[in-house]
């Protein structure tokens, strides 16, 4: 297993879980999350924010344990 693919999926996943503690910080305090709170209400910004981040966990998770393969995807 490539160690780059291990780094790279643990880095997605502990800065998606660091996004997922901080997900009421990002709707009320950044530009992107005050027009998503805009656009579809504070409650709702707040659970999309926690969806993308739970997305990005799984997908770090995933690479880290070579569930998803893209380095392997590349070939003949």
């Amino acid at each position: 297993m490539p160690q780059d693919q291990i780094f790279m999926g643990a880095a997605i996943a502990l800065a998606s879980g660091w996004g997922l503690t901080e997900a009421d910080w990002l709707v009320a305090s950044t530009r992107k999350g005050q027009w998503l709170a805009r656009k579809t209400g504070t409650a709702r910004a707040r659970w999309i924010v926690r969806i993308v981040f739970l997305a990005g966990i799984l997908l770090g998770l995933g690479l880290a344990a070579n569930v998803i393969r893209p380095l392997n995807a590349i070939g003949p």
